[in-house]
């Protein structure tokens, strides 16, 4: 039997890399920041709760969404770390004080294997008028079907994403349709940061769920 110092190491190695292949954390470096996501299975990668757009508070309540800001992702990612994507985010909100303003993310299912270099479709998930999009979790698609990168998207709901009120007919009060808007803004993101996912920008698939209207990034 292997006794002694050398093989306390070597069993300490290999149950770390046992823990590492069952359900541990997986890096994608953005440029702008380093997003740390969870392993739920060893097939499937999942980032939850990336910015998409900046967050739409105070006077950017009812506005059309601003495109983020990468600096100050940048300004809140851990010096030599990454920026924690394990956890689901909080939803936007719907009923009375439920959920959060601040929600404009998406949550990303990749394959364990994909790369840069993967080129993979892409799938923009886009949930009903209501709900949460981790109640339609897709790792278990990832897990059986390798060859697909899914993105489901939060985007502002309820009185907070299709109040339309006459006066913003003048665009210094409010924009229309900012619900909308949102998921236009989280395309234009998976275009351009996709590939760091191992999906090809230029080749998606978009679906949609109750009375929402499919959008695709490129046709």
């Amino acid at each position: 039997m292997l006794q002694g110092p050398k093989y306390g190491l070597l069993l300490t190695t290999l149950l770390f890399a046992r823990s590492l292949a069952a359900g541990g954390a997986q890096i994608v470096d953005l440029g702008y920041a380093r997003y740390e996501g969870s392993q739920p299975n060893s097939k499937t990668v999942v980032f939850y709760g990336i910015p998409y757009a900046e967050p739409p508070l105070g006077e950017r309540r009812f506005r059309a969404p601003v495109p983020l800001v990468p600096s100050r992702i940048t300004a809140e990612q851990p010096e030599g770390g990454a920026i924690d994507a394990t956890q689901p985010p909080d939803f936007c909100i719907q009923k009375g004080n439920d959920g959060s303003e601040n929600c404009l993310k998406v949550n990303i299912y990749k394959p364990h294997s994909a790369t840069p270099d993967s080129k993979l479709p892409v799938l923009f998930y886009i949930h009903g008028g209501a709900g949460n999009p981790v109640a339609w979790p897709f790792d278990h698609w990832i897990e059986y079907y390798q060859d697909v990168v899914i993105v489901s998207v939060y985007y502002r709901l309820s009185f907070l994403g299709s109040l339309a009120p006459p006066e913003f007919k003048d665009s210094n009060l409010g924009d229309f349709n900012v619900g909308l808007l949102d998921r236009i803004e989280a395309l234009k993101w998976v275009r351009q940061h996709i590939s760091r996912f191992g999906g090809n920008p230029s080749m998606s698939l978009s679906t949609a769920r109750a009375t929402e209207v499919p959008m695709s990034i490129s046709t």
